[in-house]
């Protein structure tokens, strides 16, 4: 009975931490992009432009692929 609850106290403070943890990459992920785009305003914006034109040749490509696949 003791063992179990010990396990599961366990359990679910190492989900917490984890959760913290995931909570806290994404905070730092996004202050670091903050960051980027305020110190390099210009570089970021190519980054944009770049990341949207592939996202688009990509939509489209897969788009040709199910039109022809629904064909047959």
């Amino acid at each position: 009975m003791m063992d179990d609850t010990k396990s599961r106290l366990a359990e679910t403070t190492k989900e917490a931490a984890e959760r913290q943890t995931a909570t806290a990459k994404r905070e730092l992920g996004r202050a670091m992009l903050d960051a980027t785009n305020e110190y390099f305003p210009e570089q970021a914006k190519k980054q944009r432009r770049r990341d949207m034109a592939r996202g688009f040749l990509i939509g489209a490509a897969v788009g040709v692929l199910v039109r022809e696949a629904l064909r047959w």
